[in-house]
């Protein structure tokens, strides 16, 4: 939607880590975006996103996100999200170019807000 890519190109502008709230399919969809950081390895924010706000607040919603959120999790423990980064794109393309990297968590209502506010929290 329009006013979700003018918030996304806003944390791109910000440097922030971008999260949306949707509704999905009868229940709320609460989206991360790690792309808006223009980093060249973002592992250690999907890791303490993963560790410190769904693992420790979230434990279901952590193997939710694992299972189906577009996560992979390395048999040393190394957590990734599952396609690599562009960084020439992230480097020299506007956001809009640049491949989104995204876990995406599904939840009801409540739960999706709290979980939105302790991920900027954190």
């Amino acid at each position: 939607s329009p006013l979700c890519n003018t918030f996304r190109q806003r944390c791109d502008a910000l440097g922030e880590i971008c999260v949306v709230v949707g509704r999905r399919a009868g229940k709320d969809a609460v989206t991360i975006d790690f792309s808006t950081l223009r980093v060249s390895d973002d592992a250690p924010f999907v890791s303490a996103v993963l560790e410190d706000v769904l693992g420790t607040k979230y434990p279901d919603l952590y193997e939710s996100a694992v299972k189906d959120g577009g996560v992979r999790v390395g048999s040393d423990g190394s957590i990734a999200i599952c396609d690599p980064i562009d960084f020439s794109a992230v480097r020299t393309k506007p956001i809009w170019g640049v491949n989104q990297r995204l876990i995406t968590v599904t939840c009801d209502r409540d739960r999706a807000k709290s979980l939105a506010v302790d991920v900027l929290k954190e």
